[in-house]
């Protein structure tokens, strides 16, 4: 098991600034909108075509506030290694339409839609199929892949959001809370909670700053997050047999880690991989020298399981 060393020299502001974030070489080629809204909501879109032979499409799906155009330089390693790339802004959040920093009406609905729209307009349904899913994004895609248990042909997933960290755990009467300010104020945001000075100075920086991402978290959309881990909770046994690469952040406290172990051994798979990043937080993505490192251990599992 790989596993990489924090360094304690640079604060995750500093981590994140290091960042070289480049758009993807091509965005929005057909204008493309919501199945799912009533209204005319055009998504974002973008692609980083594969170098030299096809050997698959990689859908990225992003964890919530996070924004396709930031990841560019992430993922052109896999397009050198012939991973044809596509990824998408949910509605309300980066460049796509929609309220800002408010849900469509059903996320995951948008990403199977998206998948089916790129399959389609570029004929590749006999291309092997495979998904990059962080935080949020890793549990509508496994989701997917309990609603679709043959079509995908392998998952990574980064810091994977099975169930909330203990310390943001929702249950028994504060579920119940949960529905009953939703009912009322579901679209009402919920109160930042302070975890570290270091951590607090990350956050209100890109709230401050960085205005594609979206930080504050609305009640509704906290429902929707548990709704969609119960459903994934019913139908754990349909994601056991799907080639997993499993990425955990040693210091998260977002999502539970014990939850992601427990998933990752229910997996029977053979080609299964399970990395823990020591001194990682939950947005290692978003850290200079840790997505270098997940980026890398994630590419040479995929090439692994391609061959």
């Amino acid at each position: 098991m790989n596993q990489l060393e924090n360094s304690k020299e640079e604060t995750y502001l500093e981590k994140f600034l290091k960042i070289d974030s480049k758009p993807f070489p091509i965005s929005d080629s057909v204008d493309y909108y919501s199945q799912t809204s009533p209204d005319q909501i055009k998504l974002h879109y973008v692609e980083h075509p594969n170098q030299g032979d096809l050997k698959g499409v990689l859908f990225v799906f992003l964890g919530y506030g996070a924004y396709i155009d930031f990841y560019g330089n992430h993922f052109s390693q896999f397009a050198s290694q012939g991973f044809r790339v596509f990824g998408l802004d949910r509605e309300g959040f980066g460049k796509s339409g929609g309220e800002r920093g408010v849900f469509g009406v059903d996320p995951l609905q948008d990403q199977i839609d998206f998948v089916d729209f790129i399959v389609e307009q570029n004929n590749l349904q006999d291309t092997k199929k495979y998904i990059f899913g962080v935080s949020l994004g890793a549990l509508l895609s496994a989701r997917m892949v309990q609603l679709r248990p043959q079509y995908f042909d392998g998952i990574i997933h980064i810091v994977p959001y099975y169930r909330n960290h203990d310390s943001i755990e929702v249950s028994g009467f504060k579920r119940f809370l949960l529905k009953s300010i939703c009912f009322f104020n579901g679209y009402g945001v919920i109160a930042r909670k302070s975890r570290t000075p270091e951590f607090d100075e990350f956050q209100s920086y890109l709230i401050e700053q960085d205005i594609d991402s979206v930080v504050l978290i609305r009640y509704k959309q906290v429902e929707y997050g548990l709704k969609i881990q119960d459903d994934f909770q019913r139908e754990i046994l349909k994601f056991t047999h799907i080639p997993l690469f499993v990425a955990k952040a040693e210091g998260d406290w977002v999502v539970s880690n014990e939850e992601i172990d427990r998933v990752y051994e229910l997996n029977t798979n053979p080609s299964k991989q399970l990395v823990n990043y020591r001194g990682a937080i939950h947005a290692m993505m978003q850290q200079d020298g840790y997505y270098q490192q997940i980026v890398k251990d994630s590419l040479e599992w995929l090439q692994r399981i391609n061959e």
